[in-house]
């Protein structure tokens, strides 16, 4: 009976430190596992916080990105309305400049008609009516002297640029060295140091007539190279021709 009773108590304590290791690793478990909830729950949190960040930062960025295209949609129709007030202006300048050259060319014909009446003998009746003849063309030659000067001060006022203003020397002439129809560029022997920037705008011409309009690509020092505008070229270009400032404030003489 002794040594079954020892067995069975032996079997108990056993048995007990079995159940107490077991509850001790139930225990750690326990706390492992809560450990782990604990940084699950820890990175979830983290996890929600950059998440509202990021949707903030997005809506941000969307809200910027409305602004932007807005802006963008009222850039673009301003530089529409621009060019399309630029193409009326340049329109009228090549009216004004048509007119103005129609009217040299009529008071050019009446000085030589008055001129050749002056210089004419002429017998008693007919230089009374050479005398009413001189009076009338008087008259037509200030009407057309008048409408000259006035066509000058409106083809002076014409706006036609729509790019940032670049004015050269107004007594800056430049005469064309070198053509290349193919590629539309002319060579002028004008360069930085006669006054020519790069972006400059020049009128070509010749005998007081208007060719073509250039637009000035590459400076050196004595010469430089400038590109044929596209809707001015009225005429061939030829070596010899003269180049002017475009600009409507420091226009000379072709």
């Amino acid at each position: 009976m002794t040594s079954t009773s020892s067995r069975i108590f032996s079997f108990r304590i056993s048995l007990s430190i079995a159940l107490i290791a077991a509850a001790s690793v139930c225990a750690l478990n326990v706390l492992k596992l809560r450990k782990g909830i604990l940084n699950l729950e820890a990175h979830l949190k983290q996890q929600i916080v950059a998440r509202r960040l990021a949707e903030t930062q997005w809506e941000a960025a969307a809200a910027n990105l409305r602004q932007t295209a807005r802006a963008l949609e009222v850039a673009t129709q301003e530089r529409q309305q621009a060019i399309s007030d630029a193409q009326q202006q340049s329109r009228r300048a090549e009216d004004l400049s048509a007119a103005l050259t129609s009217s040299q060319h009529e008071r050019n014909q009446v000085s030589a008609e008055l001129s050749r009446f002056r210089a004419a003998g002429m017998e008693p009746e007919q230089i009374v009516s050479a005398v009413k003849d001189i009076k009338n063309l008087h008259r037509a030659l200030l009407t057309l002297e008048e409408r000259n000067k006035l066509l000058e001060q409106q083809l002076q006022g014409v706006q036609v640029y729509d790019g940032p203003e670049i004015r050269l020397p107004p007594e800056l002439k430049a005469r064309v060295l070198l053509l290349d129809s193919k590629w539309r560029f002319v060579v002028l022997d004008s360069g930085s140091d006669q006054g020519i920037v790069k972006n400059g705008e020049l009128l070509v011409g010749r005998n007081n007539q208007l060719i073509a309009k250039i637009k000035v690509s590459s400076v050196q020092k004595a010469q430089s190279i400038a590109n044929l505008l596209p809707g001015w070229q009225l005429s061939d270009i030829a070596e010899g021709d003269v180049a002017i400032p475009a600009h409507p404030r420091s226009l000379g003489r072709l």
